[in-house]
């Protein structure tokens, strides 16, 4: 096997490790949204749907770069073309989704 080849592989690990990461964090801050559920502000929909978004765009990514490891380098290759997008979205939005949720934490301090 090629080096080239050894290297995508390896970036592959690296990235579905991270989208299911991301996937982890995201599924878990739905649960425990800040503030409670019963604030239904503008910070809670943007936690929400940041929220959803940045799972959303990890599921697939990880689902994508599965795939890539199936052994075939056409695929592997595509997989990647569709799974760094999402992630980059998914990273974004749960960036997002932090400072959503940290305006929900102290919206009500003086």
């Amino acid at each position: 096997m090629s080096p080239i080849i050894e290297n995508f592989e390896k970036s592959v690990n690296t990235l579905l490790l991270v989208s299911t990461l991301v996937a982890t964090v995201t599924f878990a801050g739905a649960f425990t949204v800040p503030g409670g559920y019963n604030s239904p502000g503008k910070g809670f929909y943007i936690f929400v749907i940041c929220d959803s978004i940045a799972m959303y765009s990890s599921i697939i990514a990880a689902v994508a770069l599965i795939w890539a490891q199936l052994g075939d380098v056409t695929l592997l290759l595509d997989a990647l073309h569709l799974a760094v997008p999402f992630l980059g979205v998914a990273l974004s939005m749960m960036s997002m989704t932090f400072t959503a949720g940290l305006f929900l934490a102290v919206n009500k301090l003086r």
